[in-house]
């Protein structure tokens, strides 16, 4: 395939001292719950799930890990609903377009988001980055649904200090044989240990902010409404908070 066919972005590994792994983080306690999608069902997916458990990853400081972070939402209503995000520069952020859309309600986007890259507990590595100008697909705008993604612009330059993944926008032949295995890694509001099997372990609406992930198999598939080709990892357990 020729250069035309596909771009890529850079990524950048932040180099990382012994110093740096072991010195006292800063603190920010709050309590959270978790966005979910229109058609979430956490007690169905865990129990589809329930023979593969995700993991934990605890050196959230440390790249890869420190790219990920928590899209912090500020609703007006006195408490905070939080979403994953992956930084892909040094101040812009992906994340999911119904992560800052009130879209089961006002449909307007929400007036304070923040991302806090890296937050592992209560622990933030990196500080807190307020969203400056958040830019959304016209098409989930029309629907609320389709082009379910946005990038958004951070006031400050997290990318610098944790790092940050690449983009790859290629043609769907391409992709397919890129998509052979993925990791699916984001802050759930809730997880099911070995140890509780039976019940759901809340995270954060008692303040625990943890990055779990699970990795399997991934494909392209036909979108039989649009015709559009979507990457389908259904047999990768998510929960709300995770997207």
């Amino acid at each position: 395939m020729d250069s035309k066919s596909q771009l890529k972005t850079l990524c950048f590994q932040p180099k990382q001292s012994k110093s740096n792994q072991l010195q006292n983080f800063k603190t920010c306690n709050f309590k959270s719950d978790p966005i979910k999608e229109a058609n979430d069902n956490g007690k169905n997916t865990l129990k589809k799930f329930d023979g593969k458990l995700r993991r934990r990853f605890e050196k959230t400081s440390t790249f890869p890990y420190s790219v990920h972070g928590l899209v912090r939402v500020d609703p007006g209503n006195g408490s905070y609903i939080t979403g994953t995000g992956i930084l892909i520069g040094p101040d812009f952020m992906l994340t999911a377009a119904h992560n800052i859309y009130d879209v089961k309600g006002s449909k307007q986007k929400y007036a304070s988001i923040e991302f806090i890259p890296g937050i592992n507990e209560q622990e933030i590595p990196f500080g807190i980055f307020k969203v400056v100008e958040p830019y959304v697909p016209y098409e989930f705008l029309k629907t609320w649904e389709k082009e379910d993604y946005a990038l958004l612009v951070l006031d400050g330059a997290p990318g610098n200090l944790a790092g940050y993944f690449d983009l790859h926008v290629a043609e769907k032949e391409i992709i397919k044989e890129k998509i052979k295995g993925l990791h699916v890694i984001g802050y759930p509001g809730y997880v099911r240990t070995k140890d509780e099997r039976n019940k759901l372990k809340f995270l954060s609406a008692k303040g625990r902010h943890q990055l779990w992930g699970m990795g399997g198999d991934g494909w392209l598939e036909v979108d039989k409404k649009n015709g559009e080709f979507l990457i389908n990892y259904s047999n990768i357990m998510t929960t709300g908070g995770q997207s």
